[in-house]
């Protein structure tokens, strides 16, 4: 964890993000699972080859096969990170949410005893 953190802080700190209150919002983060934030689309390989770059110093390496793109910008623009299109989805789960393309986080996920 603390490498992951490491790294995440590296890339912040080169601009990545969106203002929020007095600070810029990069990622959630919880366990392994990640979630980058960045203002526009167009950022997104600059930042995640930063990112990767950064990783692999560490010894960390990302498996790019399991990333997903949730996008509030609806220009048609693939997302391609090295040599491979990103998939693209309508939302992704967050501890017990679903944030959505349209910004909201209001579908609960039910957790079956």
């Amino acid at each position: 964890m603390l490498v992951i953190d490491y790294g995440l802080r590296k890339v912040e700190r080169g601009g990545f993000g969106i203002n929020f209150i007095r600070d810029k919002l990069f990622d959630l983060g919880f366990a392994d699972d990640i979630a980058l934030i960045v203002g526009d689309k167009r950022e997104l390989p600059r930042c995640t080859e930063y990112l990767i770059e950064v990783m692999s110093k560490t010894g960390l390496h990302l498996n790019t096969g399991k990333w997903e793109v949730v996008t509030l910008d609806y220009e048609n623009i693939p997302v391609i990170i090295g040599e491979e299109q990103v998939k693209e989805v309508q939302n992704f789960k967050y501890l017990d949410s679903v944030v959505s393309q349209d910004g909201s986080a209001t579908e609960d996920i039910s957790l079956e005893m």
